[in-house]
């Protein structure tokens, strides 16, 4: 740092490094091929109704949804330009306030209140003001919105505004407090909105969002997954674009001495199972006490301090591994198989034991000494 410059402004040059380098995103590899997949099918014609972007925690999803945005808004500024009513994105975080189910009537108003602050002369067929909101309930009258008209005044709104894509982020939220034959009706209200806005969803959130292949065929046909993995350290191109990001981070720092990272390039693998997500602020925190304390160098007992704990990491690990085992497709023989299987074979490989319990009998009690209920036995026996 300059020598001539007096305190003030030496503090307020340590803050601005801070600042751009917390600022800062790294565009790393597997955030740039998810992206260009995320693209390529939103602007195809036969894109599908429904998006799933997921991976798992701190690997980048987020980022990578706000870069999304981002670009769609930049082809639609670039291919049609000089229209300030139109909307080409719609991008929410959704959040659960506990409430054991999901409230859509709030997230319909949150999307409508969205466009009608980008597009003051929308307007609206009642206040929305005057919804239930999951963290405000009221008492509502007679003439309050319900789910349908709000989705019906939702999808109207979206057409007019020429919304291309709605984010939804966490939407793994949607999920939470129901079960398995539960989910299978959000997706459909998911569907149902889509069909109503010509509008792709797009999923953004962890791995529990692959029940949608466990929902109805029709559901899944129209549903496309997008994985967004951690790096793997047995990869020999995973490695390599690990330690050029983590390369890259160590650039950004402005420090009297530069930062060798990869010298302890293992470590910080180890330490953020892999994700970007959780390198980027984990290496925030640091970076940020040293400026503030006017260290010249990022020293290893400043990383050590904050790091995030193994525990939580082998956490995070165990889920991805479990998450990418779900995405892993079946062989084309284990296909074949299904497909020759005979009407015999077919019963008895779709109907378990549950089936068999649920439609049989259900047997009676009897009271102490009653004769087992059966057909008496008739003429001489032979």
């Amino acid at each position: 740092m300059d020598k001539h410059l007096n305190p003030n402004q030496q503090t307020n040059m340590r803050d601005a490094h801070v600042a751009d380098f917390l600022d800062r995103k790294i565009f790393h590899p597997k955030l740039a091929q998810a992206l260009q997949q995320l693209e390529d099918i939103l602007w195809q014609k036969s894109r599908p109704d429904i998006i799933v972007l997921t991976g798992p925690t701190g690997v980048g999803k987020s980022t990578l949804a706000k870069k999304l945005e981002q670009r769609i808004q930049e082809r639609f500024d670039t291919d049609m330009p000089g229209q300030s009513d139109k909307v080409p994105v719609l991008h929410l975080s959704i959040f659960s306030a506990g409430s054991s189910t999901f409230n859509w009537k709030e997230l319909y108003s949150r999307m409508l209140q969205q466009l009608s602050c980008v597009s003051p002369q929308l307007m609206l067929p009642f206040d929305t003001d005057d919804m239930m909101l999951v963290d405000e309930p009221i008492q509502l009258g007679r003439g309050a919105p319900t789910a349908n008209s709000l989705q019906t005044a939702l999808g109207k709104a979206v057409k007019k505004r020429g919304v291309r894509a709605i984010i939804l982020d966490e939407a793994n939220q949607l999920l939470l407090g129901h079960k398995a034959q539960e989910q299978s009706r959000q997706y459909e209200i998911l569907k149902s909105l889509a069909a109503s806005t010509n509008a792709v969803i797009i999923l953004v959130g962890t791995y529990d969002l692959l029940s949608i292949q466990e929902q109805s065929a029709q559901l899944v046909r129209r549903t496309r997954i997008i994985k967004l993995p951690h790096y793997r350290r047995t990869d020999k191109e995973d490695w390599e674009s690990f330690c050029s990001s983590l390369g890259t981070l160590a650039s950004w720092m402005k420090l009297p001495r530069q930062p060798d990272l990869l010298h302890k390039a293992e470590y910080f693998y180890l330490k953020s199972a892999g994700c970007i997500g959780i390198l980027k602020p984990w290496l925030d925190s640091a970076y940020e006490y040293c400026r503030g304390n006017g260290l010249n160098e990022l020293d290893m007992d400043i990383v050590d301090r904050f790091s995030p704990e193994s525990r939580s990491i082998l956490t995070i690990l165990k889920e991805a591994q479990a998450g990418e085992i779900r995405l892993r497709d079946i062989p084309l023989e284990d296909l074949l198989k299904y497909c020759l299987l005979g009407e015999k074979d077919y019963k008895d490989t779709n109907h378990n034991d549950d089936d068999t319990h649920r439609y049989s009998k259900t047997r009676q009690k009897r009271r102490p000494g009653e004769r087992n209920p059966k057909r008496d036995q008739t003429g001489w026996g032979f």
